[in-house]
């Protein structure tokens, strides 16, 4: 199975007569990549985002405790032995990640050995994460074969090097970070020239921006929300799983609860474009300074492929296709493009 472990969200996909599927829990192939630890029991999934609405105290994301040493949630210890405080209790961090992994991967083993094995999505430098996650993964019944790039997954989810692209650049706009690889053809397959993980901009931002607009236009019809935690979250999900389907609405009809009573705010789809506008010039800033590095001007592109949770914004396409003159390659949802990806090369 191919396993993209994102900061807030993890799919697991496999091929089935060249088909991708992708494993679910509770019914969504989009699996939260959290856990929680509450009177010695650990949570995982739907169960543990419910505990992000009444404790937050209790919650860790699934990558902070890969990186928990770098982490705001190291309670002591190291390696194997380190811990994280969480509902004012210290746990060791593999004893949080075991379970996780085991649920996310509980359908995916052999008939036979009743192991499974994995290649996994990395786009990351720090050693002691990867190695909590192959251990995290190992003892949850999974064997990681190999660690695969974002660039080698998107390579492979499209077979590029079987097909005559020359320039090919990668975006990936996920909820935390942008990521930008640059490749050319070199001895006959693509290489990569030049690289850039920004976290200093997400597709988070482009749904704050437009939650800030449905914020003020409340505040200006007599309801002033904007200091309230909890409806500012739930406005960001509900912004969140309405910008797949930008494109097709006139008007974005967004809805909030604060002391029980619901608020409803209706943007037009263009308002919400503008709101989040100087978010697409930075993501495209961040494409050209790539770009730049890689000596390749912009226009020489003749691949382009946009892929992450905002890889359908079409603010962001149009912004993409006017900087490299190139339309981005359509396929799969991009925020599956990558999983794709990942279960082709474990076919290789």
């Amino acid at each position: 199975v191919g396993l993209d472990l994102g900061r807030r969200w993890a799919r697991v996909g496999y091929l089935e007569q060249g088909e991708l599927q992708l494993q679910s829990m509770a019914g969504s192939a989009y699996i939260p990549a959290l856990v929680a630890y509450d009177d010695g029991r650990v949570h995982v999934g739907t169960k543990a985002m419910g505990y992000l609405r009444t404790d937050r105290s209790k919650t860790a994301w699934v990558f902070d405790l890969l990186r928990v040493e770098d982490s705001a949630l190291h309670a002591g210890g190291d390696g194997e032995n380190a811990r994280v405080k969480l509902g004012g209790e210290e746990i060791e961090v593999d004893r949080l990640l075991r379970p996780f992994f085991g649920r996310l991967l509980r359908n995916t083993s052999h008939p036979e050995s009743g192991r499974g094995r994995a290649i996994v999505l990395w786009a990351h430098e720090e050693e002691r994460a990867k190695e909590r996650l192959v251990r995290a993964m190992d003892d949850g019944g999974t064997e990681v074969v190999r660690f695969v790039t974002p660039l080698e997954a998107a390579i492979a989810a499209f077979n590029l090097n079987e097909r005559k692209v020359r320039r090919f650049v990668l975006l990936d706009v996920g909820a935390s970070h942008v990521r930008v690889d640059v490749a050319l053809r070199k001895d006959g397959n693509l290489v990569p020239v030049a690289s850039r993980h920004d976290e200093s901009v997400s597709a988070r931002q482009i749904d704050q921006a437009i939650a800030l607009l449905a914020l003020d236009q409340l505040a200006n019809d007599g309801t002033d929300l904007r200091e309230d935690a909890a409806v500012r979250r739930s406005l960001l999900q509900s912004v969140e799983a309405l910008r797949p389907d930008f494109a097709r609405l006139a008007n974005i009809d967004l809805a909030m609860k604060s002391g029980g009573v619901e608020h409803k705010v209706r943007l037009s789809r263009n308002s919400a474009y503008l709101a989040a506008e100087s978010v697409v010039t930075e993501i495209c800033n961040v494409a050209q300074d790539t770009l730049r590095r890689a000596d390749m001007d912009p226009r020489h592109t003749d691949t382009l492929l946009v892929v992450g949770s905002a890889g359908s914004y079409p603010p962001l396409l149009e912004a993409m296709r006017n900087l490299t003159q190139t339309e981005a390659i359509l396929g799969p949802p991009p925020a599956q493009v990558l999983t794709l990806g990942l279960a082709r090369v474990g076919l290789q």
